[in-house]
Formats: C-alpha cells, sequence, structure tokens
C-alpha cells in the first residue's frame, strides 16, 4: 500500500474527478489506486498494488482515505509541517 499527499490544490478540470470520499471529490481507477482532490489544498493518494488488491476492497481504500489527517494551512504554511504518529 502507498499513500502520499501532494501540494496540489484544486480539483482538475479534466472530468478525472469520478466519485467522493467525504465531501471531497475524487477520482477511483482500477487497480485500486484512489486520489482524493483538495483536501485543504492537498491532493491524497492512496493505492494498492494489483496483485494485492484481493486484500483490500474498496471500501477499506476510501475508508483509509478518508481517515487522513490534513492539517489546515499546511498547503501553504511550511512553518505549521510536523510528524503525525500513525497510531
Amino acid at each position: 500500500m502507498s499513500i502520499s499527499a501532494v501540494n496540489q490544490p484544486g480539483i482538475p478540470q479534466d472530468g478525472a474527478a469520478n466519485t467522493t470520499v467525504g465531501p471531497y471529490q475524487a477520482q477511483l481507477t482500477e487497480g485500486l489506486y484512489l486520489s482524493v482532490f483538495d483536501v485543504e489544498g492537498f491532493t491524497i493518494n492512496v493505492s494498492v498494488r494489483p496483485d494485492f488488491a484481493d486484500r483490500i476492497s474498496e471500501d477499506q481504500l476510501r475508508q483509509i482515505a478518508e481517515s487522513i489527517v490534513v492539517i489546515p494551512g499546511a498547503a501553504t504554511d511550511g512553518t505549521i509541517w510536523t510528524d503525525q504518529p500513525l497510531g
């Protein structure tokens, strides 16, 4: 599994958003790759390798994406970036 947050505000205008996660526009592609757009200025990406796709359901992938906490303002103010425990 791979999880990343990219400082990328906004929602792609190319029609990439094909679902939602919580209140956010998102894109779900085959092979269990989920991008959640404009979460406090970040795009959150959660993916599972295709050979492990049978171990994690789409619902679990959505729950993982929705549980990621983004510190408000972090996309524009690097002085508030901090490590967060995974626990």
